[in-house]
Order: structure tokens, then sequence, then C-alpha cells
């Protein structure tokens, strides 16, 4: 039997081994990624008890996951307001993913997708700037590469008429981390224009 083939570290990996900082400042940065998410559900009860009037969106509860390895990065995510059904699916997710971005999606399906599909359709046809579409045929995908979203911009007019005749639609908006300091009133702004999407 072979011996086995011996583990070696660079010299960057034995500096960060010994580096006890960085894990405190990551925690410490996290929590505040997630108290600034917590801040903002105030925010969106208030716009969407004023903008919507679907009572399950009234009275859902806001739910923030942590997790260590999206695509090898941690994230924070928080689905506010949000109802999760076995078809109906409407989903209002804020996203950190670390290295990447801040990130607002809106996610439909089912009787929310039919309810809303249109009306979203008209307005992003009037004021496409800022958001992105999802193209990909995976709900569940959050990065924003090209086979995922697209500027809604680049899908006016016929060639993107097929992506509002899919089962689920995904809208979103997103933000450089180099904005981090100000994100508060990024998010703040993005919500309202997101829910300007849905309104009654």
């Amino acid at each position: 039997m072979a011996p086995p083939t011996k583990i070696t570290f660079s010299e960057r990996e034995l500096k960060l081994a010994q580096d006890k900082e960085i894990i405190l400042t990551k925690t410490a940065l996290l929590q505040k990624v997630a108290a600034l998410l917590e801040q903002r559900v105030a925010i969106i009860k208030n716009l969407v008890t004023g903008s919507l009037q679907d009572e399950r969106l009234h009275y859902a509860l806001p739910k923030i996951a942590r997790g260590e390895n999206y695509n090898g990065y941690p994230y924070l995510m928080m689905d506010y307001p949000s109802v999760f059904g076995k078809e109906d699916i409407f989903a209002l997710r804020t996203m950190f993913w670390w290295g990447h971005f801040c990130s607002i999606t809106l996610q439909l399906s089912g009787s929310f997708l039919n309810e809303y599909r249109g009306r979203i359709r008209t307005r992003l046809q009037n004021n496409p700037a800022d958001f992105f579409i999802c193209v990909s045929s995976d709900p569940w995908k959050h990065d924003f590469a090209e086979d995922n979203y697209r500027p809604a911009t680049d899908l006016q007019g016929a060639g993107g008429t097929w992506l509002f005749e899919k089962n689920f639609m995904k809208v979103a908006l997103k933000y450089d981390l180099q904005q981090l300091e100000s994100m508060d009133l990024l998010l703040d702004d993005a919500y309202v224009k997101i829910l300007e999407l849905v309104k009654d």
C-alpha cells in the first residue's frame, strides 16, 4: 500500500491558520450585516402593508439564514415577506454574499406569478434601469452570472417575451460591497423600487 500523499500548506495558508483576528473580524462583520437586515424589517413591513393587499404577506415573519458555503463563500439571507407553498411562492429575498454583492430578489410562482406577471412586465418595459431578470431554469441559483441573470435593459422587446412565460419569475437589484457603509439607504430605496413592480 502506497504511503499517503503529504499534505502541504502554502505560506499564506500558514499565516491564516495562525491569525486569530481574522475569524473575530469575520464574526463581527456578519453580526453587523445581520443587524442591518433586521433593521430593514419595519421598513419592508410598512411598504408591504401599504402597497399589497394579500394578507398572507402582511402576517409573514422574517427569516434570516446564515451559511458558510454558497459556491465556497459565506452568506446571510433574509426572506421577508415570504410565502413558500407547494406551488405558490412569493419571496422578497435580501442576500449578502461574502466577496460578491448584496442583492434583493423578488421571486414568484403559482398564483402569485399569475397575479403579478402582467404588472411586472409592463412596469419593467416602462422602466428597466437597474433591474436584472432571471434567465435560468433553476429558481434557486443566486449568482449574477450571464446564464442566471441578465440586465432588464438587454431583454426588452420580443427577445425577452419568453421570460414572462416561465413557471417562475425572479427580478433582482444588485449592489457592490464597496457600498456597504451606505447599504442601509441603498436597500431601503431598493425595496421601494422592487415593490413598485407589484404594487396594487
